[in-house]
């Protein structure tokens, strides 16, 4: 068993996880703000709106890049990964129908439908594969995590569920450093935790 890929697929997941968290706490913080101070600086919200981009992107590319490595190590995810996948096109329709809701208001405002239908089954996808992830470790807090992230159309549910996501990787990764450490013959190995 390859232990120190299975430990860079896990990392890599929960690193995607922890900038899914950072971006929703901006963005929670500027609409509150917003609200609160009744209008907002045009500067800050093209500064949160890039910080959030920016953000997703770097979620997305951890989570695909976890779940493929765990995938190709018989560890479940497959599906994750194509969830991601099903995300970054569903975002790309969705932008499209927005534009294209300046030429065209109907026209636009199908295609942007469309791209959302198909970002909530890319979100549907990626609690599957955290699923498959926690059943192929056995593990209970990712598997349930999993389900939660999977109803995403349930308000706050995928939070709760992103979080014992994030926990199960973790416990995950403490059973994988286990077994690395009690391996006879292996050097021992000093690599920091992953967030």
């Amino acid at each position: 068993m390859s232990n120190s890929g299975e430990l860079e697929g896990v990392g890599d997941l929960k690193r995607g996880l922890i900038y899914i968290f950072i971006s929703d706490l901006l963005s929670s913080v500027f609409y509150v703000s917003g609200f609160i101070t009744h209008s907002a600086s045009p500067i800050v919200e093209v500064v949160s709106l890039l910080i959030g981009l920016v953000l997703a992107v770097m979620a997305l590319m951890n989570l695909r890049r976890g779940f493929t490595t765990l995938s190709s190590m018989g560890k479940g995810g497959s599906l994750g990964a194509s969830g991601v996948m099903l995300i970054v096109v569903g975002l790309a329709i969705a932008l499209l129908g927005i534009l294209l809701m300046f030429i065209v208001l109907l026209g636009g405002a199908a295609v942007a439908i469309m791209g959302l239908v198909i970002i909530i089954v890319g979100f549907v996808m990626i609690g599957v594969g955290f699923y498959s992830v926690g059943s192929a470790y056995n593990n209970s807090t990712l598997k349930i995590g999993g389900i939660l992230t999977a109803l995403f159309f349930v308000p706050f549910l995928p939070l709760v569920g992103l979080i014992l996501d994030y926990v199960g990787l973790g416990e995950v990764e403490g059973q994988l450093r286990a077994s690395q450490a009690s391996q006879p013959g292996a050097a021992p190995t000093v690599s920091p935790p992953t967030l």
